[in-house]
């Protein structure tokens, strides 16, 4: 009997030490939950007050910043309807010369403008940078506006030309389809 009960004051006293074990564990896992979102907290409001700072000196900076003249603007509007005209009319005689149709010296000409438009893109984007217009901007506004018109001409004539040469196809597929249709009505 005395075996009985030493070994029944033995498995209380385990279960005894591990109901405090247990509790204890509870306890640290606790307070490291509250103390990790307690510093998740900090970090986030650490965080946001950085994110907060960083777009005030953002708008600080943006606020500081000297707005476009007006002499700046007509040039970068002058430069991209240049580069705008040139790629269009590039692109006509491209297409144009991909459907076979009669160019004479478009191709060329076409060249000729894309390098002329190149040196009078970078006399704009430098007058751009300088303080005051001067009579040099003046001039290179005049260019690109001539090359603009002539950019304008070239892919208005590459667009005539493909219309013209496709002109008696499409006519012709039209009229071979009408002929078609009407011989499959009378079967």
């Amino acid at each position: 009997m005395t075996v009985i009960r030493d070994v029944a004051v033995i498995l209380l006293a385990m279960v005894v030490a591990m109901s405090a074990a247990t509790a204890v564990a509870v306890g640290v896992a606790m307070w490291a939950r509250r103390r990790w979102h307690r510093k998740k907290a900090a970090l986030a409001l650490h965080v946001q007050g950085i994110a907060v700072a960083a777009g005030v000196a953002g708008l600080r900076w943006l606020w500081t910043r000297p707005l476009p003249s007006r002499d700046w603007r007509h040039l970068q509007r002058s430069r991209r309807r240049l580069l705008k005209s040139v790629d269009a009319a590039e692109h006509a005689v491209g297409q144009a010369r991909s459907a076979g149709a009669p160019l004479g010296d478009l191709e060329s000409l076409c060249r000729r403008l894309a390098q002329a438009a190149d040196s009078v893109e970078r006399s704009l984007r430098i007058a751009q940078h300088s303080a005051a217009p001067s009579g040099a901007a003046r001039d290179s506004l005049r260019q690109a506006h001539e090359l603009t018109v002539a950019a304008d001409r070239i892919h208005q004539a590459a667009l005539d030309q493909l219309t013209a040469s496709m002109l008696p196809v499409t006519t012709q597929i039209a009229d071979h389809v009408r002929i078609e249709s009407l011989a499959m009505k009378s079967h």
